[in-house]
């Protein structure tokens, strides 16, 4: 992998983990992103397909919000969609047009359903490690590097030390 990409994954990473954090932010800036690629659609005309860039404030908001602020996206860009090009498509039965619509949604729904899947998957696995991790008898812990600070350690660290782990240092 390239360090292109792995700067791009890590920035990714990161920013899912923010949303996440912060889902009433997330779900704005999904509203704000979908109101912004539906004006630029809407400009630009049905010339210069935007319709994919929908699916990153879709994609914002089902991380954030889970499936149902992901299907509200999908709903609005569905709409904005439609009014843009609803009496200006190049399609000689309009049935064409309706047909790419419904193509639209049902692809922007997958991956909707995938996103909430995944969460739903990484959710269960990580509580999966943490009851594994709880229940070595091993001490194990996680330390900060730069400030030396535990951020977690197992009840075996404590019976082992005597103390709290979580008030160590590790540089010290």
């Amino acid at each position: 992998m390239s360090a292109d990409a792995a700067t791009c994954r890590r920035w990714v990473g990161d920013a899912l983990r923010r949303a996440a954090q912060h889902p009433v932010l997330a779900l704005g800036v999904a509203l704000l992103v979908t109101v912004l690629v539906g004006a630029v659609d809407y400009a630009t005309g049905y010339e210069l397909r935007l319709a994919t860039l929908y699916l990153v404030p879709i994609c914002i908001a089902t991380w954030a919000g889970g499936g149902r602020a992901g299907s509200v996206i999908v709903v609005l860009a569905s709409l904005f969609w439609l009014l843009s090009f609803g009496s200006t498509h190049p399609y000689s039965v309009a049935f064409y047009f309706y047909w790419e619509g419904v193509v639209m949604v049902a692809v922007q729904g997958a991956f909707v359903l995938l996103l909430t899947r995944l969460r739903t998957a990484l959710a269960n696995a990580d509580e999966r490690f943490s009851r594994v991790l709880e229940e070595l008898y091993s001490a194990v812990y996680v330390a900060d590097p730069d400030s030396g600070q535990i951020l977690y350690a197992n009840p075996s660290l404590a019976r082992l030390t005597g103390v709290d782990p979580l008030t160590l240092d590790i540089n010290a």
